[in-house]
């Protein structure tokens, strides 16, 4: 009998399913917290009024992140390094927005000598172009016929519907990566810098949280809903004031009774069951924050963190509230990861999970891997993913895009994944493709 696991991105959980939001939602709700989350700030501060941290030299600020203009270099620099016509008609503007050393870095990529010199005649127009930059990012200006700096309309691609494309992951490449240092110590290190990566968390929190409770809502959870206000936006200040019992509720839930018939968990663990001679489901892993994919398997890995772990800083602790005590005199944050190159090691609790994942490829024959891309900023886990190819076992990825090209993500030959192709839409659809290829697979 084969082994197999599965691995469940964002996309497993995304429409259709539990209406988690997902991509690029769930990135302009973190970054841009304070123009998707409109009160989550002062919900923080009402909470934290009063209270002070690191041997009282830490207050709560309302100091978020705001990243276009890193994005927007990071966009251009792209561009400049591939299209040598776009570096020289735009140098001026290019120039300005550039620090020195990548201008530099371009000039040598693309074979200029001297890099041109700044111009501070092109302040005015920088500034409207990082100002609709940001209205594009945040999702107030969607059509890319709507673009009116010249320079932005070269960045970004027009679909077929006329709405505007881009490769996000390039753009916020490293935006948070120098943050995260300033947890150690915010007064040594930058007050404002980590109270732009606090809030950034309990941004990530309070977007996976509302969508989780406004599912459950929906589906005869009615202890819930005083957590939102008009059954769809969350309260931010209850969940704050009620944070341990809310997370104690939401995991004494069992959520295999609440998923609706449809989902593809609940369709893959009938399949199983269909199956159940031939194959044996050995587990989960997930880059998700809840628990819906225990309806597959129970006990799942979880890779980027949990809704009910909460980092402690000025104690070095992580503690899970669903089964232990807060500790209300000491400043928390959620403890789960978000887009972001460097996943930095925290916490025994991380270490302990890829370990699991690491037993838990070692015991498995077939991997079917859903709703996660294999983007750049999840190397951490790839890495894993490779080394589980080259050991010769069978990888399977499911995936919508016809120019996916797995193999090319994961360093390995065509020959060692195998992509199964689906068209999103008909979830019983998608998971019959599924299991074809997985049989297909073990025989």
């Amino acid at each position: 009998m084969k082994k197999l696991a599965f691995f469940f991105g964002a996309g497993a959980e995304g429409k259709g399913n539990f209406n988690i939001r997902t991509g690029y939602d769930y990135l302009k709700s973190s970054l841009y917290a304070s123009d998707a989350l409109k009160g989550f700030d002062k919900a923080l501060s009402t909470f934290l009024d009063g209270k002070s941290f690191f041997g009282d030299r830490f207050t709560y600020r309302k100091n978020t992140l705001d990243v276009s203009s890193f994005v927007l270099k990071n966009f251009i620099i792209q561009k400049a390094l591939h299209d040598n016509l776009f570096f020289t008609e735009y140098q001026e503007l290019i120039v300005t927005i550039m620090s020195d050393e990548d201008l530099r870095h371009v000039c040598d990529v693309i074979g200029i000598n001297e890099p041109p010199k700044h111009k501070s005649s092109t302040g005015d127009e920088v500034k409207r172009i990082k100002e609709e930059f940001k209205e594009i990012l945040t999702g107030k200006k969607e059509k890319y016929s709507d673009i009116e700096n010249d320079i932005l309309r070269e960045i970004f691609e027009q679909s077929d519907k006329d709405s505007i494309n881009f490769d996000l992951n390039i753009g916020i490449a490293g935006s948070l990566d120098s943050y995260f240092h300033t947890i150690i110590d915010p007064y040594k290190y930058s007050v404002v810098r980590f109270s732009k990566i606090f809030n950034y968390y309990w941004a990530c929190y309070f977007a996976i949280l509302q969508d989780v409770l406004v599912f459950l809502s929906e589906h005869g959870c009615d202890e819930y809903e005083r957590y939102l206000t008009d059954g769809k936006k969350l309260n931010y200040l209850v969940v704050l004031q009620n944070i341990e019992q809310l997370t104690k509720e939401l995991y004494k839930l069992d959520v295999r009774t609440l998923a609706p018939e449809n989902t593809y968990y609940q369709i893959i663990h009938q399949t199983l069951e269909k199956y159940k001679s031939e194959i044996q489901c050995v587990g989960a892993i997930t880059t998700n924050y809840y628990r819906f994919c225990e309806i597959v398997s129970p006990n799942p890995i979880y890779l980027n963190g949990q809704l009910k772990c909460f980092e402690y800083p000025e104690l070095l602790e992580v503690v899970d509230l669903a089964e232990n005590s807060g500790k209300n005199d000491k400043l928390l944050f959620p403890f789960i990861f978000g887009q972001s190159l460097v996943k930095p090691i925290v916490n025994a609790i991380q270490t302990e999970e890829f370990h699991r994942l690491n037993e838990l490829l070692n015991d498995t024959d077939i991997l079917v891997v859903m709703g996660f891309n294999i983007n750049e900023d999840d190397n951490h886990i790839n890495a894993f993913l490779h080394n589980y190819v080259k050991k010769g076992k069978k990888l399977i990825i499911v995936s919508a895009d016809e120019h996916f090209d797995a193999a090319k993500r994961l360093k390995c030959s065509d020959s060692e994944v195998r992509v199964c192709k689906v068209t999103y839409g008909d979830n019983g659809e998608v998971v019959r493709k599924m299991f074809d290829v997985i049989m297909d697979s073990s025989a």
